[in-house]
């Protein structure tokens, strides 16, 4: 199995190992920012909820501050 992808490899132009060397590089990319996405999406939701909690709840009743 080795051999038939080291032997792949090497018939291959200069052009196509950089282009498949380009798609590896923009698929781990892409993976770090969907990571990144969905570690902030919550913290982004719980953020503008308490904003507007704080706007539309807090100041129009200020003693529920106290």
């Amino acid at each position: 199995m080795v051999e038939k992808i080291t032997g792949f490899w090497q018939e291959l132009t200069d052009d196509n190992k950089l282009l498949i060397k380009q798609l590896c590089i923009a698929s781990l990319a892409l993976y770090v920012v969907f990571q990144l996405a969905i570690f902030l999406l919550p913290l982004a939701i719980t953020g503008s909820v308490c904003y507007w909690v704080y706007k539309n709840v807090l100041t129009e009743n200020p003693r529920l501050m106290k």
